[in-house]
């Protein structure tokens, strides 16, 4: 049988292997490679399904964060609001429970998601008001709903926190399984594939870019400017507020400062992965291969024995690393 390659197949397979290997995201596969082949080396524990399984609870809250705070990179801006959008919705998850019993209800727990999906969706609108109608900039703005938020997290119950005993709520959002694979580490898939959709298949993906790229010309092309910068901001609080849930029940309680930080390691997560600060670019996979990364070092560093300011110090690391990648990019 005739195998040989017809000129098309010659020209074609380079090609590929050649946009492969320029891509944005494949230094990051090369430094995900050496980093698993070096922690593997310094603990016998870290090449299990055990310890990977570890490693996607660990990450599946940030990563949900990094795909909404992908999305508003993309479009130019910045959202710094997660952790308090995140505390408002953990301290809402425990009071809404509260009575709800040891066993708990399925209609509570769907209740309570819809609730702080709602304070997600207010959040947002109110960052993307204040961005778009007032041109006030995103940074400033979400800052300032980042303050609101914790604070507001902190006043009820005088931050006390509230424990979750609904057995139904932590079943559905972190403990329980689905064909023996952890609900905790479906709701990132879920998110994953929105994302891939919003970006890939539809007219807004489009218009993301775009207006990322260039803000003006994209209104002179008729892109709704300030709706698609409004939908990002939107975008990011909800999936925030999914996080929040999520993280809530993985500690079974409502806590004012359960997400504290977050922001820096979800942004470190999407530059990472080849998303431009600057807007315009970005990918879904990337974010994830970023979010991977972050999550192997603080398990491999963990695993080694490395106490937890020296982990703080290599997270700083990254993020200075990361910013400085993304400016490298973009002068090249």
């Amino acid at each position: 049988m005739n195998t040989a390659l017809t000129p098309l197949d010659q020209s074609t397979r380079p090609g590929v292997m050649r946009r492969a290997v320029t891509s944005r995201i494949f230094p990051l596969i090369i430094a995900l490679a050496v980093l698993m082949i070096f922690f593997s080396i310094q603990s016998q524990y870290f090449f299990t399904v055990v310890n990977a399984l570890n490693i996607g609870r660990q990450i599946s809250v940030v990563l949900i964060v990094a795909l909404g705070i992908t999305i508003v990179l993309i479009a130019g801006e910045i959202d710094l609001s997660m952790a308090g959008v995140m505390a408002v919705c953990s301290i809402a998850a425990g009071a809404i429970l509260q009575n709800d019993g040891a066993n708990g209800s399925p209609v509570n727990a769907i209740i309570t998601l819809i609730a702080c999906l709602g304070i997600g969706l207010a959040f947002g609108l109110i960052n993307g008001l204040f961005t778009v109608r007032f041109r006030v900039p995103s940074f400033i703005v979400t800052l300032g709903t980042l303050s609101v938020g914790t604070g507001l997290a902190l006043s009820y119950n005088n931050g006390e926190p509230r424990a979750i005993q609904s057995i139904a709520f932590l079943d559905i959002f972190a403990l329980g399984q689905i064909a023996g694979i952890p609900s905790l580490l479906l709701y990132p898939v879920l998110a994953f594939v929105i994302c891939q959709i919003l970006l890939k298949r539809t007219l807004f993906g489009v218009q993301l870019y775009s207006v990322g790229g260039n803000a003006e010309a994209s209104g002179l092309a008729g892109v709704p400017v300030g709706r698609v910068r409004v939908l990002a901001l939107v975008i990011c609080s909800v999936f925030a507020s999914l996080a929040g849930v999520i993280l809530s029940a993985r500690v079974q309680s409502g806590l004012p400062n359960i997400a504290t930080g977050i922001e820096l390691d979800a942004i470190a997560a999407a530059v990472l992965g080849g998303t431009r600060l600057a807007g315009g670019y970005g990918t879904i996979v990337g974010t994830v291969l970023g979010a991977v990364v972050i999550g192997v070092v603080s398990n491999g560093l963990t695993l080694m024995g490395i106490p937890s300011p020296a982990q703080s110090v290599v997270k700083g690391v990254v993020i200075i690393a990361a910013v400085v990648l993304d400016r490298v990019r973009n002068k090249d």
